[in-house]
């Protein structure tokens, strides 16, 4: 192929005249080609630089709104199980109403009593839930529950010496009860600060 061949070839595909001289028009076509390149270039870099930003801050975001939505899952799990349980409860003192007054009227319980086993496992069950709750409730405990769990201590001498007996498997629970020991006596309902 000679020069002019190859200049035509040029003037045809920047779409000019074609006349085989590499003139004003010839130079300034390429020029504008090239320039029009170059721009195309820079928008496609700088699209994919605000695309990469974008993936970056997205990716992020997409795993935040994934984290929120299984951190609501789990707290509607979380709060299934504490009702499912507290029906439990519940049907403990339907079926054993004679069990209420050692949890709600501060009655002590006889190791003769024939229901002792049965009352201190009633206890354990009880507290089992409690520390359930204190360990599961984010952004803490319910002001609710902890002033059942607070009352149910203070009217039940046998969830006090159940947890006394067995601090190590409640420690949430025990830690609350030494902070109630050493807080002033509050009235029913009231949880100290």
């Amino acid at each position: 192929m000679k020069l002019d061949d190859t200049i035509r070839a040029v003037q045809q595909a920047l779409g000019i005249d074609v006349d085989g001289n590499a003139g004003p028009q010839t130079w300034e076509a390429i020029y504008n080609r090239i320039r029009r390149l170059r721009m195309t270039r820079e928008r496609l870099e700088k699209a994919f630089f605000v695309g990469g930003i974008i993936a970056g801050i997205g990716t992020p975001v997409a795993i935040l709104i994934a984290f929120w939505g299984l951190r609501a899952q789990l707290q509607s799990s979380v709060i299934a199980e504490e009702s499912k349980w507290t029906l439990e409860v519940d049907k403990v003192f339907i079926d054993h109403p004679e069990f209420q007054p050692y949890f709600e009227r501060n009655q002590p319980i006889s190791n003769n009593d024939a229901s002792c086993l049965r009352v201190a496992a009633v206890a354990d069950f009880m507290m089992d839930g409690m520390e359930t709750i204190l360990e599961t409730e984010t952004g803490g405990v319910n002001k609710g529950w902890e002033s059942w769990i607070y009352d149910s201590f203070a009217n039940s001498p046998i969830l006090r010496e159940r947890l006394c007996q067995n601090p190590t498997w409640y420690p949430e629970l025990y830690s609350k009860f030494q902070n109630w020991k050493k807080a002033p006596k509050q009235k029913a309902g009231a949880v100290p600060d």
